[in-house]
């Protein structure tokens, strides 16, 4: 596969702020199925990275490579009792603008909540407090 790293661009503490901070470091991203890379940005502000995208290459590459090809190899049963339920609710903002930070990380706590419930995650052994927005 092809991989697309972007990384976040500059992040503004509230909505009024007119400075805003790097929170990612930039270095996007695009990678080959062999891991070569196509395109790289130091960045950390709004950028962009391009790369040759070689599907034909890719679909010899799946068909002809008997060793290095893992797509293959997958054990998909193993994670189906996983992916029954789904985790993050589908189509959240099709017909409505996003929601500010505060209560889209009210949705992320409900999804790792449900893994919890599931079994796919367990809980820490030292229970702290997460990040958290700070209204001014």
């Amino acid at each position: 596969l092809y991989m697309i790293c972007p990384n976040t661009g500059p992040v503004y503490s509230t909505q009024s702020a007119t400075q805003s901070f790097d929170i990612a470091g930039g270095n996007s991203h695009v990678v080959d199925y062999n891991g070569a890379v196509l395109g790289h940005t130091v960045s950390g502000h709004n950028s962009f990275v391009s790369g040759v995208i070689d599907i034909e290459a890719l679909r010899q590459f799946r068909v002809l490579n008997l060793n290095s090809n893992w797509l293959k190899d997958l054990r998909t049963e193993l994670f189906s009792r996983m992916y029954d339920e789904p985790i993050h609710p589908a189509n959240l903002w099709l017909e409505s603008d996003p929601v500010l930070h505060a209560e889209a990380d009210e949705i992320y706590r409900a999804n790792i909540a449900r893994l919890l419930t599931r079994g796919a995650y367990r809980k820490p052994a030292y229970d702290c407090r997460s990040a958290h927005i700070t209204p001014r």
